[in-house]
């Protein structure tokens, strides 16, 4: 991760956790300057789309990607996308 967010460390572990998504600390996540909607659509060329649900947690805008598999023959992974502001934090498990 580019930046460190301490101040976030209960708020990202709560929300991985509600999510379902394995989450050791805040080394986990990674950022990304894609959008919601560029996720969204990049979904649609998944090989398995899985369960997407949108919502906010610990006051965060989140996406929540369940099973999904970008390319056949890999494995199928839940994915968490946080929108912090300027970057979106990404977890996958």
């Amino acid at each position: 991760m580019t930046h460190s967010y301490p101040y976030l460390a209960v708020e990202l572990d709560n929300i991985a956790t509600n999510a379902g998504v394995s989450c050791h600390d805040t080394n986990d996540f990674s950022e990304t300057l894609a959008t919601f909607e560029e996720y969204k659509a990049a979904r649609q060329g998944y090989a398995e789309k899985g369960v997407m649900t949108e919502k906010v947690m610990n006051g965060f805008p989140c996406l929540v990607f369940e099973k999904v598999q970008a390319v056949k023959s890999q494995p199928r992974r839940s994915v968490l996308l946080i929108d912090v502001g300027d970057v979106r934090l990404f977890l996958q498990a």
